[in-house]
């Protein structure tokens, strides 16, 4: 498969996560990949699904069709499909960030996150889906689509509140038979702060209101006898950083 090098130009959220463009930002990367990439997706629903064939980009077409059920589509790189092709194949995107510093509220440091994000982190692969009425059919008996219109997704957050709060309470429940009457002060008094801190994070992160922090900045304290703070890891490719 001959290989090609394009820059490209997407639309990106307005803030990690942000389920909006309101602002219309846009990211500039440079793709280096396969000119062509055939896909499968669901003939039901268009939908880019993990139990669809795998799409192999070192792969030049041979006229396979598609398995039962589902429809092959033949992306343009070079073309008009590049950023769904740099969103199937991440690792063939150069893009230039930098570290976007927010202050988190006082004694939890700062929250630190790369920026622009990356195709695959700004759109939400698994929820990609393909409209074959716009397309054009081949008649050659793999009926391969060309042309047809994507609907993309932005990429969903990948912890909410309630997860944030289940894990406030585990640490609570944990925590509890660290704190008896019996204890000197030396031993007691760090592990009642640390409870009462934890029971402070709905409202230090401002849960239900209008100015709520989102659930990936959260920050659980740490623990008396364990230094740094308790995060929930992000997903492979989400670099954040918490600093103090």
């Amino acid at each position: 498969m001959k290989q090609i090098t394009k820059d490209f130009t997407y639309d990106i959220p307005d803030d990690y996560l942000a389920q909006t463009n309101s602002n219309g930002d846009t990211a500039t990367a440079s793709y280096t990949g396969p000119e062509k990439l055939w896909v499968f997706v669901a003939e039901a629903t268009g939908a880019n699904k993990s139990d669809c064939q795998q799409m192999d980009e070192n792969w030049d077409d041979n006229g396979m069709p598609a398995p039962p059920g589902e429809v092959k589509v033949e992306l343009d790189c070079a073309g008009a499909d590049t950023l769904l092709c740099a969103i199937f194949l991440p690792h063939t995107v150069d893009l230039t960030q930098k570290g976007v510093e927010r202050d988190l509220p006082e004694g939890y440091g700062i929250y630190i996150h790369p920026w622009p994000p990356y195709p695959d982190h700004a759109y939400e692969r698994e929820l990609i889906k393909y409209n074959e009425d716009t397309a054009d059919v081949s008649d050659t008996p793999d009926k391969v689509h060309r042309n047809g219109d994507w609907t993309l997704t932005w990429k969903q957050p990948w912890i909410t509140w309630e997860t944030q709060t289940q894990l406030r309470n585990s640490l609570l429940d944990m925590s509890d038979g660290k704190v008896s009457f019996d204890q000197p002060a030396s031993v007691k008094d760090p592990w009642v702060a640390y409870r009462e801190k934890l029971r402070d994070i709905p409202v230090v992160f401002k849960r239900g209101e209008a100015d709520e922090w989102p659930a990936h900045m959260v920050k659980m304290p740490p623990m008396p006898t364990m230094g740094g703070y308790s995060e929930p890891p992000a997903p492979d490719g989400d670099t954040e950083v918490y600093g103090d």
